[in-house]
Parts: C-alpha cells; structure tokens; sequence
C-alpha cells in the first residue's frame, strides 16, 4: 500500500513541477570594455553591463562572462581575479567571499582563446542581494607576483570573440 501513495506522489510532484517553476538563461551582449594600464606593462579590464530586469523573483543559477584574449606569449602568472567595480571604475573587493573569486588563462596555448569567468555571486549580489553593478574588473591576482595581464603576453582579442555575459536563473514563486 505504501508503495503505491509514494509512486502516486512521485507522479504529482512530477505532474506539477513545470507549472511551480520556470528555469530561463538571458545573454547581454553589449557589454563594453576597457584596458586600463596599472604600470609595469600591466593592464586590468573593466567590464560595464545593464543587467536585465527580471519580472519577478529569482535565484541566479550561474553567470559566466566570457571574452576573447590573443596570448602573445603565455604569462608566468596565470590566475586572474574577479572584483566588482565601485563608482570610480576601479576594483571594490566585495564582502560577499574572504577569498577573491578567481579566474585563469589556458597554460601553454598561443593565438586566440576564449576566457570564461564565473560571475555567479556577483550577478546574484546585483539582483537579490541589493549591490549596484558599476561592472566587473578583472586584474592579475593580487597575491601572485607574475602578472597575468601585461600588454607584451596577453591582449584584448577585438571584433571576433567579443564579451557577453550569460545569466541562468530559475523563476521564484513568491
């Protein structure tokens, strides 16, 4: 008997799911970017974004950014860092984590590559946790001291492979 209620439940809770939740992705494609040179041959990159508004509540799932790099010479230092941006266009380190978010640059490879950053707490701060989006910087990590981004290993890959942002999310019913 027993057995029968669970499968009958398993048919409901299935039967039901689709119309308790809605699972979406949204891609920004205009996102703009600038090389910001920090000395030494070093550079950051700031990238500026609107977010979409999103209808209703919801739990961001994952956010990517991707973009494009032409390495010249592949960097000692390949680790990169994700802040968000504060007012003033330079790297806020946010509370959200006491480690940085951290990226990094394919080891070994020459010519064009594609760079995807996990942004997913950062998103989820601009859309639920109340955060103002003055956009992402991305800068060599601040505790290695072979600098991922310099101007002789490592540049900004333009026209082809331009930078987006990808936000998967699922809708909350409130």
């Amino acid at each position: 008997m027993s057995t029968k209620i669970l499968k009958i439940m398993v048919v409901l809770t299935v039967w039901t799911l689709p119309w308790t939740t809605w699972a979406g992705v949204i891609t920004v494609e205009k996102v703009t970017v600038s090389v910001q040179p920090i000395g030494q041959n070093a550079f950051q990159l700031l990238f500026k974004f609107d977010m979409p508004q999103f209808l209703g509540k919801v739990n961001i799932d994952h956010a990517v950014l991707r973009f494009g790099v032409n390495i010249v010479n592949p960097p000692d230092g390949k680790l990169l860092e994700i802040l968000s941006a504060d007012s003033t266009s330079q790297g806020a380190v946010v509370n959200y984590n006491t480690n940085p978010v951290t990226g990094f640059i394919p080891k070994n490879k020459i010519g064009l590559t594609q760079i995807e950053l996990d942004v997913t707490q950062l998103v989820d701060l601009w859309v639920n946790g109340g955060a103002k989006n003055d956009g992402i910087l991305v800068i060599s990590h601040r505790r290695i001291s072979e600098q991922a981004l310099q101007t002789n290993k490592v540049t900004l890959a333009t026209g082809v492979m331009k930078p987006a942002v990808a936000v998967f999310y699922t809708e909350v019913e409130e």
